[in-house]
């Protein structure tokens, strides 16, 4: 007899098969006299998605994920002094973690959390901040391109807006107001297309 899993010899008695270990129902049937079962559909398994979701724990297609699509520069500043610095921090982090969502399983990169990001600056004597900023904006107008999406951002805006121009009030602001847009419209295309 032969393993109707993966056709496999199975010596007469053995109840399953040595190779694969399935149930043998060609001899379970011959022994006790019961008909053979129909073979039952294998379904996928989660490890078969795509890596990035694995990495990042979801699945549109299984999970109700909802990004968020309303964040403004102004929301920044105002929360920003009242907790003294603790939101725009959490927020960043979170604006992070929604980009390494909806980006990663195309590129294949994740970027660094805001607060590591920092650790890693101070370390280096902020040579790290500059590598990193344009990084990520690099890779939200990346994303931006590869959605369809209409809007400009990119690493010049980083080197621009925040190195070039940052001793200024207004660039840092700018670039900020940037960053939570384009975060925004690719929260908002992922929440519409689920990809």
């Amino acid at each position: 007899m032969f393993c109707a899993s993966c056709g496999s010899e199975v010596r007469e008695g053995q109840m399953h098969c040595g190779s694969c270990g399935a149930p043998a129902p060609e001899l379970m049937a011959m022994h006790s006299g019961a008909p053979i079962p129909p073979a039952m559909p294998v379904q996928p398994q989660y490890a078969e998605q795509p890596a990035a979701y694995a990495m990042n724990g979801i699945n549109p297609e299984r999970s109700p994920l909802v990004l968020r699509t309303n964040r403004a520069w102004w929301k920044f500043l105002l929360l920003g002094i009242i907790t003294l610095g603790i939101y725009p921090m959490i927020a960043h982090e979170l604006m992070i973690m929604e980009l390494n969502i909806t980006a990663s399983r195309y590129d294949g990169r994740k970027t660094l959390g805001y607060a590591t990001m920092g650790f890693l600056s101070a370390l280096t004597l902020f040579v790290y901040f500059f590598v990193w900023g344009h990084q990520y904006a690099n890779r939200l107008g990346s994303e931006l391109r590869r959605r369809g999406i209409q809007y400009k951002m990119g690493a010049v805006h980083f080197w621009l807006l925040m190195v070039l121009f940052g001793f200024t009030i207004v660039c840092p602001f700018i670039y900020l107001h940037k960053t939570i847009k384009a975060t925004n419209l690719i929260n908002k295309n992922f929440n519409e297309t689920g990809i």
